[in-house]
């Protein structure tokens, strides 16, 4: 429902790209309230990619937005656990929100950049593949029915609510108290199931609909524990046979500005490594105490936040984008019938361009 009405007003544009564009600002806004990039992919594919073919934009430009839009703020939204186990992983240098508040700037860098290059490379693409590209079948032409929703269209506002809450009760507003992720998100649930127990007047159904958000809950948090747990345990390990005491010494004797420099080999190592496994909590869960202890020895803990801005925005958001083995370029490309290298094909400039933009401006400002 969410998707349904936030994607309506596409189809009053004319200019294909500029469609695309937009769909690029509502993977963004989906991520931020969803925390799922395959499960956010599956959504637009289903409901806004019809809309997108509907008004001439190319199958493999449509399928580049919606996967770069997925991709973009990486597992820095607020509402992703991710974040705070990446915070924990640095020393609990910040909160959640307060990270996403600081991050903001730089995830408005990061879009322009992407959408701006996004606009000329989709219509290069197409003018060069031309002969290549297939119109529109009827069965992708299809949009969503909302006949068969039967919830009142103001649920639609939902999703959005964990992330109104944090950046209401933030640093942005001074004399707000500061709410934690976990409770804007608690809260955003309490208010929800009250609401839909008012409101469809069956607590059945209600209570089993309960139940499905802590079974998703529980499955991503086994998932990241596993992967953290591992990951720790190799950092562990290459600390107790002196590997990072070795880096550690390396490091401190450099000048200042040369850590700022170790900050970006991390986040380029980071987005190469996303792209290859596919897997953005390995590489995180296997780096980041690394970078921790590199860090904490060579007396940088002031560099503890703009590594979390670093790795969570702009080498997630590029190794995702651009990885052809993900889940989300995997299903989309299967979904379309299309090549997962086409997908990061088209999706390496717009995404390579944004980050590296956002990194300059992240050593210049935050470092």
């Amino acid at each position: 429902m969410f998707a349904y009405y936030i994607s309506t007003p596409l189809k009053k544009v004319k200019n294909p790209y500029i469609v695309g564009m937009l769909v690029i600002v509502i993977g963004f806004i989906f991520v931020c309230a969803l925390p799922s990039g395959v499960s956010n992919v599956v959504l637009l594919f289903g409901i806004i990619y019809p809309i997108m073919r509907s008004v001439g934009l190319s199958k493999r430009s449509a399928i580049s937005a919606i996967t770069i839009g997925c991709a973009i703020c990486g597992y820095i939204g607020p509402a992703n656990a991710v974040s705070g186990l990446v915070i924990t992983q640095l020393g609990d240098a910040t909160t959640m929100g307060d990270l996403f508040v600081t991050a903001l700037p730089y995830i408005a860098i990061y879009m322009v950049v992407a959408l701006i290059v996004y606009f000329f490379t989709a219509r290069f693409f197409d003018k060069r593949e031309a002969a290549n590209l297939k119109d529109a079948d009827p069965e992708e032409l299809k949009e969503f029915d909302m006949s068969q929703v039967t919830r009142p269209k103001w649920y639609s506002v939902f999703p959005l609510l964990p992330l109104i809450f944090v950046l209401i009760f933030s640093s942005l507003i001074p004399g707000t108290a500061t709410m934690s992720v976990v409770g804007a998100t608690f809260m955003s649930f309490v208010i929800v199931f009250i609401i839909e127990l008012i409101q469809m007047r069956q607590a059945h159904e209600t209570f089993a609909e309960a139940a499905i958000f802590y079974k998703g809950m529980g499955s991503a948090f086994g998932t990241a524990t596993i992967v953290g747990v591992a990951g720790t345990l190799f950092s562990t390990a290459l600390t107790l046979v002196g590997g990072i005491n070795l880096l550690a010494v390396k490091f401190t004797s450099l000048p200042n500005m040369s850590i700022a420099v170790v900050l970006v080999v991390f986040t380029i190592l980071h987005a190469v490594m996303f792209f290859i496994t596919g897997s953005g909590l390995t590489c995180i869960f296997t780096l980041m105490p690394i970078f921790y202890s590199i860090l904490t020895a060579a007396g940088r803990e002031d560099l503890l936040v703009p590594a979390c801005v670093c790795i969570l925005l702009v080498s997630q958001s590029i190794g995702q984008a651009c990885t052809p083995v993900s889940a989300a370029t995997l299903f989309i490309s299967g979904a379309t019938n299309e090549a997962p290298t086409t997908v990061a094909k088209r999706n390496a400039l717009p995404a390579i361009c944004g980050g590296v933009v956002t990194l300059i401006a992240i050593m210049i400002f935050l470092v």
